[in-house]
């Protein structure tokens, strides 16, 4: 697996790495403005904000049915990306990175979320990701924002 870091950049120079005490859920959304990838010391690849625009994180695990977790050679995919309000169109683009346990990993763009994707669920929007008008889940109850 690579070793991915995954970092909140601020419009005051302030960054925020992403780690097992600090979650995606958890950072201060004020004055966000994008989220830099890196492997080691190098940058593979920044997602900059603009005014109005929602950043999009997720990790998923890849499960293989019916293979023991021990032995599952499927991958994580990271899903990092932007949605936003077009007047009455949301737009979105997304960037999979998909790290394969024995294969490095792949990077994909997609210009919307795939309802249908074959390797896991539509995701819930969390709260700091859905647009005016949008329906959001907090602790199983849907809000509109």
């Amino acid at each position: 697996m690579t070793d991915f870091t995954f970092t909140a950049l601020y419009n005051n120079g302030d960054m925020l790495t992403l780690s097992d005490n600090l979650s995606f859920d958890n950072i201060p959304r004020e004055d966000l403005v994008g989220m830099m990838v890196k492997i080691g010391n190098g940058e593979l690849l920044t997602i900059h904000l603009e005014p109005g625009q929602k950043l999009i994180y997720r990790a998923r695990p890849v499960k293989s049915p019916g293979v023991p977790s021990e032995q599952q050679k499927a991958p994580t995919v990271y899903l990092v990306g932007v949605r936003e309000k077009i007047g009455d169109r949301t737009v979105q683009f997304i960037t999979y990175i998909v790290d394969w346990i024995d294969k490095g990993f792949r990077i994909h763009q997609a210009g919307k979320w795939n309802d249908d994707h074959p390797w896991f669920y539509t995701p819930t929007l969390h709260q700091h990701e859905a647009l005016p008008g949008e329906r959001y889940q907090i602790d199983g109850i849907w809000r509109t924002k």
